[in-house]
């Protein structure tokens, strides 16, 4: 904590006077279609890949019937698509276009997806069937959801900390709202 304090300095240039002008400036964002439009879309993003956390164990172990040092060794697909996701999302999203990566994002998810229902649909799941499939939902989600955080952000630049709150708040209460509701 030390260290932080002493070198991450703010980078806020243009602080607001007190915390209830802040609050006042709360309508602007809040009624702001697109901001609303890239919030929920990465919410949506970041639930469906939390309730894949959630359920993937139980099918690991019931449904595969593999053993727990098999299933970190699976994860790993999940975790290093994610990771190159973010990787792409990086190198590409300026020259692709933020919307075009969250629409290239979405597809590789999607696409993913299909092919796991594909393979469940037969009756003949295995572990790579189900996992590597997982590998294009992390790829998908890792070159969505940085694109949808930065448009989120440039919606209102001078609330962008507001935005980010907000975001961050609905992106991690969705699938919270998910859990609660399905047990």
């Amino acid at each position: 904590l030390f260290l932080v304090s002493r070198f991450l300095k703010e980078t806020n240039s243009n602080k607001t006077a007190s915390i209830m002008h802040q609050i006042k400036e709360y309508p602007e964002l809040l009624t702001s279609l697109p901001f609303w439009g890239y919030a929920l879309s990465a919410s949506f993003a970041s639930g469906g890949y939390f309730a894949m956390l959630g359920g993937v164990p139980f099918v690991a172990s019931q449904t595969l019937k593999i053993s727990p040092s098999e299933f970190g060794t699976f994860m790993l697909f999940i975790a290093t698509g994610y990771m190159i996701g973010n990787l792409l999302s990086g190198q590409f999203s300026q020259k692709v276009g933020l919307h075009k990566m969250m629409l290239l994002g979405s597809v590789v998810a999607i696409s993913g997806l299909g092919i796991m229902v594909y393979n469940a649909s037969f009756d003949t799941l295995t572990a790579f069937g189900f996992f590597v499939p997982l590998f294009f939902l992390g790829l998908g989600n890792g070159m969505f959801l940085p694109s949808a955080q930065a448009n989120l952000l440039s919606i209102k630049p001078k609330l962008a900390g507001s935005a980010s709150g907000v975001g961050s708040t609905l992106d991690l209460s969705m699938p919270l709202g998910g859990v609660v509701s399905s047990s």
